[in-house]
Parts: C-alpha cells; structure tokens; sequence
C-alpha cells in the first residue's frame, strides 16, 4: 500500500495533539523501518551506523484494525482543524482507511513508513 500523506506529514503536529485528546496511539506510533533500510539511509547521508544501529528498534508490524482505530479516532476529531487544511487531511485519512480496510480483508499485517 502506498498513498501520498502529504497532508498528514504538513499536518502531524496537530494529528499528534488530536490522537493524544482521543487517548489513541499517533500515527508516528505505527512508523517502524527494517534495519537495512535505516542503514542505507544515514549512509546516504553520510553517518556510520554502527553508534545508531544498536539504538534501532526491532521492525514493527501492526495489525490493520490498530490503524483504523486511529484513522478513526482522527476523523472524528477533525473539526477543529483549519477547513482549509482539514479537506487534504480528511482526503488522506479516508485513502489511508480504504488502504487499511484492504488490508484487514486479506489479514495483511502494516507499519507506517516514510519514503525519504
């Protein structure tokens, strides 16, 4: 699953504040890498990793119906947004759910990632 989340990156400060207000784990909760994937990009930057890697956790994986209590619990939440903004977040959200809804279907496992 892919999708843009460029509204949720812009706004995920104010996701962090609306997740803590619903008592549900942030978005950024759900962000978990695989090892070699966090290497090969302190390395394109121009880090050892070998001081990093032992602070690295373990790659996490979550079920899908852990997201969608999230991408609900922020929906719900959205009014308090700026209605400028809120439209692009609310777009992001319910592609996130559709992409998550898929995934509960087929009992695929996720983490949230960030393409750098």
């Amino acid at each position: 699953m892919k999708m843009d989340g460029s509204a949720l990156s812009r706004s995920s400060e104010q996701l962090e504040e609306l997740a803590r207000k619903a008592k549900v784990k942030s978005l950024m909760d759900f962000f978990s890498a695989a090892t070699e994937h966090l290497e090969a990009f302190i390395e394109d930057h121009g880090v050892d990793p070998t001081d990093a890697r032992a602070k690295w956790p373990d790659e996490q994986w979550y079920t899908a119906e852990d997201g969608l209590a999230t991408i609900r619990a922020l929906q719900s939440q959205l009014s308090s947004m700026n209605p400028k903004v809120r439209a692009a977040v609310e777009r992001d959200l319910g592609d996130f759910a559709s992409d998550l809804e898929a995934a509960r279907a087929s009992n695929i496992r996720w983490h949230f990632a960030i393409d750098f």
